[in-house]
């Protein structure tokens, strides 16, 4: 677990695809990446689900929140910044994108916050250094970690370093 099941609260949300119809203009190939209409349709279900946790978890710091994933997981996140008009990037104050997040384009909304990118594979190196370049010239604080000789994968060998930026960047 990357929280170890202490310090954080750590919550794990579906992924949410508009439409699965191979037919839908949305799902050009490969169908199931997480595209600009499922980061639309998926904000408010997430915004509810982050709201009820609140009700259980009154005293979650509001200054203390960091949105991120693997994967989909990634290309939520960055659909979730891009999609919602500044909200997104104002609720949360640190990023982190693991193999994914590619299509992320809203990097000013992120100036002056942490965003950790991770890769495994190599044929991902040329985006991910386009996505550090463009983060870094629109202000954002971007480490990036290269998880050797992992490929497309987000293994748990990976989690301490995440633990330690997490813990960096909780403050």
């Amino acid at each position: 677990m990357i929280a170890e099941e202490q310090e954080f609260v750590c919550v794990i949300l579906p992924l949410f695809k508009r439409s699965v119809d191979p037919a839908d203009p949305a799902n050009t190939p490969p169908p199931m990446i997480i595209r600009d209409a499922d980061g639309k349709s998926a904000g408010p279900l997430y915004k509810e689900m982050l709201r009820r946790l609140e009700e259980t978890v009154p005293n979650l710091d509001p200054h203390r929140r960091i949105l991120g994933g693997f994967s989909n997981g990634a290309h939520m996140t960055g659909e979730l910044i891009d999609q919602s008009e500044g909200e997104t990037a104002g609720q949360f104050s640190a990023f982190f994108l693991v193999e994914g997040g590619g299509r992320m384009r809203r990097y000013d909304l992120l100036k002056g916050k942490p965003l950790l990118l991770m890769y495994g594979s190599p044929k991902a190196l040329n985006r991910i250094q386009q996505m550090h370049d463009s983060a870094t010239a629109a202000g954002a604080k971007v480490p990036l970690h290269e998880m050797k000789g992992v490929g497309h994968a987000f293994p748990s060998e990976q989690f301490p370093a995440v633990r330690e930026w997490l813990r960096a960047n909780a403050q």
